[in-house]
C-alpha cells in the first residue's frame, strides 16, 4: 500500500481530490490532501510564498511515511517538485521545472491570459466565472462548476515568479497531459513531460478530477476554502 499526497493548483483547496479519494482507496492506497497551501486564501492579507507551500508538503511527507506518491496538479507541481528528490511523483496538468525557472518562465511568450489578473494586494484574482469555465473546465457543465469556482480563493503573484531549486530526483515520475488543456497548452505539456519515465494522456480539460468525476454529479456542493494543511482521508 502506498500513501498518496495530493496537492492541488493555484487557487484551488484540497476540496478538488474529494471525489478521487474514493478510487484512491478502492485500489488499497492511503491518500493524503492537502487542504490548503498558504499561496492561495480567501483573503489577499492572508496569503503566504512559494516557501511556505513548500514546507507544507514537506511536513505531510514526514508524517506520510515511507511509500509515498506525491501527486501535483498543474501549480502545485511547481511546488512538489521542490522535493522531487524524495518519493515518487505523478504530475497531472502540470507545471514542471527546471532548476532556476519559474512558472512564469515556463510561459515564456504564451498569449495573454483573460481568466486570472493581478491586483495591487500581490495576488493573482480569478476573472468572470465564463473565462475561468472555458480556460480550465470547458468539458464540466456551467452548473456543476459554478460551486467549485464559489470555492475558489486568490493566488500569491510572487508564487509565479519564484524560481525552482529542482534537486534531481531519484525516483520514477509519471505525467498526465491533458489533450482538451486549454489553461496549460498540451504541446507545452508534450515537452514537459519528455523527461518522464511514463506518460498518460486523458481526453480533458485542465482539471481531470473535476470533468471525469464530478460532472455526472448533480449537485457539488464544497466547503469554503480552508486554512487547514494536510488532512489524511
Amino acid at each position: 500500500m502506498a500513501t498518496m499526497v495530493l496537492v492541488r493548483g493555484a487557487w484551488d483547496g484540497g476540496f478538488c481530490w474529494d471525489d478521487v479519494v474514493p478510487h484512491v482507496q478502492e485500489r488499497g492506497h492511503r491518500p493524503v490532501v492537502i487542504d490548503r497551501l498558504p499561496s492561495a486564501a480567501a483573503d489577499p492579507a492572508d496569503v503566504g510564498g512559494f516557501a511556505d507551500d513548500v514546507a507544507v508538503v514537506r511536513a505531510a511527507l514526514y508524517e506520510a511515511g515511507s511509500d509515498v506518491v506525491l501527486v501535483g496538479h498543474s501549480y502545485g507541481a511547481m511546488v512538489i517538485t521542490e522535493v522531487a528528490d524524495h518519493p515518487a511523483i505523478v504530475y497531472v496538468a502540470a507545471f514542471w521545472p527546471p532548476a532556476g525557472m519559474s512558472l512564469l518562465d515556463l510561459v515564456g511568450d504564451a498569449p495573454p491570459v483573460d481568466w486570472f489578473f493581478p491586483t495591487d494586494d500581490g495576488v493573482l484574482a480569478l476573472g468572470d466565472f465564463d473565462s475561468v469555465h472555458r480556460a480550465v473546465a470547458a468539458d464540466v457543465a456551467r452548473a456543476a462548476f459554478m460551486p467549485i469556482v464559489d470555492n475558489m480563493g486568490v493566488q500569491s503573484l510572487a508564487t509565479f515568479s519564484t524560481p525552482s531549486s529542482a534537486p534531481p530526483r531519484s525516483h520514477p515520475t509519471t505525467y498526465v497531459i491533458c489533450t482538451q488543456d486549454r489553461a496549460i497548452a498540451p504541446d507545452a505539456q508534450e515537452r514537459m513531460a519528455r523527461a518522464a519515465d511514463d506518460v498518460i494522456r486523458l481526453d480533458s480539460a485542465h482539471c481531470p478530477m473535476f470533468s471525469m468525476v464530478w460532472a455526472n454529479r448533480r449537485s457539488v456542493p464544497r466547503p469554503p476554502l480552508r486554512s487547514g494543511r494536510c488532512r489524511p482521508a
